[in-house]
Order: structure tokens, then C-alpha cells, then sequence
């Protein structure tokens, strides 16, 4: 599948430049190829939710759900091998890391499995669909955690492995996602109300609440590896970027698809290390990665034919850092970033002003 530069119709891409809260150009290039891996299929199971692949601690496997099955590609091999089928249902979120996975479903299902050893736990959390499933180490005695986001308005926290419930959370409306900090000590919560909560990890008590829209559901965050910058995104195609500390707006970036049932940015994630790039992938079709050391330079990435739309199923950058995967409905797409250039350079649109 080719890269296609000129991608966007001249009425998506100023469309595209009315939503910036800054100018922003669309000739960055930090990706010049692709790969696409044929016939890795995701399933999507719910017309909102796209966080269906993750990176295993290992930096060429990556985990995929296709329908009741759980799947681990890894894209040295190519070979997509079973973890588990007949699961009591088909995932509509998932997680991995410190050696284990987890995912989610309807009518608050949750299941988690180690993958070095044949043990794995099955539980009930919540009335609803399971929004959200986020593994993570608390910073203070280095237990590992699951928090589960419901429909029902709750977050809640257990335990690794004994699955001790340790915080229930009530909100006012359902949260679609959660991310911590890389430093351990804060929790986002982007909520359907268009509000994101901000949490104190150590005690879960609620240290901000903002306001980002009026009447958009918020859908998707992630952290900047440094902790001081986090993102949001919004139905209405927006990626709202803040300063961690002053909650200050940093940047207000676009999608480029026209469609108001299209352009909702669901998969979000900043790269690590000094390669300061921050991708998002659009309900369909197009993928956008940002250089965030001035939010000033952009590269569109279409994925799919013009006249098609390619459902996106997740988005996340490789453990190694190396490159970004595309979930696609039928293919995994890994987009390599151009790292030598990327450390070389401090900022690209520094040396064309």
C-alpha cells in the first residue's frame, strides 16, 4: 500500500486549517513507506470504541482480537499465532504489558491472562459495555493494577494477580478512556460529558476537572513520556493538546476527513524517547503524526483507497519505538518512522523559517 503525499481534497485540508489553534503544515515526512501485513484481521465491535491492538513487551508482537479469538502477530515472521479462543466474547478493548493481557467486553466482562504462564481470571465489573482497559505498576510498592472504565459511570481499580478490588470511582457521565502517567502519579479520564478528570493515583482523589467541550463527548488521551503533556480528542475531529501543569491549551489539532460521522479522532498516542512525534488515527481511512516539539508540522497518512473508507480498529506505536501499526479491519499496517532523522534534527521547521 502506497504512501500518498497529496491525499486530502483542497476543502478537507482548509477545513483542516480552521480547526488549528496554530498554523500548521502538512509537508512533514516523518514516515517514507509502509508495510501492510495482509489479511491481519481486527474486529471492531463497536462503532465508537478503537483500541483494539497493543504492543506486547516484546517490540515485534502485537496483540489483536478477531471476533471470540485473541491473536499475537509478530511482524519479523509473520506469523499470527492463537493466545486464546472461544472467549466468552469478542473483545471491544484490550491491553498489555508487564506480562499480561487484559481485555473487555459487553455487559461488563473482563478478563485477564498471563502470558507466561497458563493462569488467567475472569470477572464481572459493571452493569454496561467495558468503555476501557488500562494495565498499569503503581509507583509506590510496584503492584500492577487494571482499571476498567463501564458505561454504568464507574471506573474501577483491582489488584494483579489476586483481583482485590481496590477503588470504585462514580462519575458523572461514562468514561470512554483512561491513561496514566508515565511517572505513575496522575490518571486521565476523558468522559462522555466532554470533561476530562484529572486523578491523583496515590489516593484516587480528584485533583482537576476541565472543561474541554461544551456538548462533544470526549473519546481517547494519552500522556507525553515526560508527564508534563497530555491529549485529548473529540467527537467533532478534534486533538486538544495541555500543558500538565497549568492545564493550559498547548495546541488544537484537526482532522482532515470532511465527515462529521468520519472524522472523530479514537486512537491516540505520543512516541517515546526523543523522537517527539505524536500520531492519531481518524474513524477511517487516515492516519496523522505531529511533530510536537512545535505542533507546527504535520504528515497525513491515508491508508485505503480514495473512493473506500479502511475502518480503523487501533493505533499504537511500537514497543521499540521504531513504528507505528494501524489496526485496519483486514490488514495490519506498520508505518516505520524515519528515526535518523528524527534525532538528528531538533526541529525540521526551525531550519526552513
Amino acid at each position: 500500500m502506497a504512501i500518498n503525499k497529496k491525499n486530502t481534497s483542497e476543502q478537507q485540508y482548509q477545513q483542516s486549517i480552521m480547526m488549528e489553534s496554530v498554523p500548521i503544515s502538512n509537508d512533514g515526512v516523518f514516515i517514507r513507506d509502509n508495510k501492510t501485513h495482509e489479511s491481519i484481521k481486527t474486529t471492531i465491535q463497536n462503532w465508537q470504541l478503537r483500541n483494539l491492538i497493543s504492543c506486547c513487551d516484546s517490540r515485534n508482537t502485537i496483540v489483536h482480537p478477531y471476533h471470540e479469538s485473541l491473536y499475537s502477530y509478530n511482524t519479523e515472521t509473520n506469523s499470527d499465532s492463537l493466545i486464546m479462543d472461544n472467549l466468552p466474547y469478542a473483545p471491544t478493548t484490550l491491553d498489555s504489558g508487564y506480562g499480561y493481557i487484559a481485555l473487555a467486553g459487553h455487559r461488563g466482562m473482563v478478563m485477564l491472562k498471563s502470558l507466561s504462564t497458563d493462569w488467567y481470571t475472569t470477572l464481572k465489573v459493571g452493569l454496561g459495555m467495558n468503555n476501557c482497559v488500562r494495565l498499569s505498576q503503581h509507583q509506590n510498592d510496584g503492584d500492577l493494577r487494571v482499571t476498567i472504565c463501564n458505561n454504568d459511570h464507574t471506573i474501577s481499580v483491582y489488584s494483579i494477580p489476586n483481583m482485590q478490588n481496590l477503588v470504585l470511582l462514580d462519575m458523572p457521565a461514562a468514561i470512554n478512556q483512561v491513561a496514566m502517567s508515565p511517572d505513575g502519579e496522575k490518571m486521565l479520564a476523558v468522559c462522555d460529558n466532554g470533561c476530562v478528570y484529572i486523578y491523583q493515583i496515590s489516593d484516587y482523589q480528584r485533583i482537576k476537572e476541565l472543561k474541554v467541550t461544551e456538548e462533544v463527548a470526549l473519546l481517547a488521551c494519552a500522556w507525553k513520556p515526560t508527564s508534563d503533556v497530555f491529549a485529548v480528542s473529540t467527537q467533532n475531529g478534534l486533538v486538544q493538546v495541555y500543558d500538565a501543569h497549568t492545564y493550559q491549551l498547548m495546541a488544537q489539532l484537526g482532522s482532515v476527513e470532511s465527515r462529521e460521522t468520519r472524522n472523530a479522532p479514537r486512537s491516540i498516542q505520543f512516541s517515546k524517547g526523543p523522537l517527539d512525534l505524536l500520531a492519531y488515527a481518524e474513524h477511517v481511512s487516515n492516519v496523522n503524526i505531529v511533530d510536537t516539539r512545535t505542533y507546527e508540522t504535520r504528515q497525513i497518512i491515508r491508508l485505503g483507497p480514495q473512493d473506500r473508507d479502511a475502518h480503523i480498529a487501533g493505533l499504537t506505536f511500537s514497543s521499540d519505538n521504531r513504528s507505528i501499526m494501524v489496526a485496519l479491519e483486514t490488514d495490519l499496517i506498520q508505518l516505520p518512522v524515519d528515526t535518523v532523522a528524527r534525532r538528528q534534527f531538533p526541529s525540521a521547521r526551525r531550519f526552513l523559517a
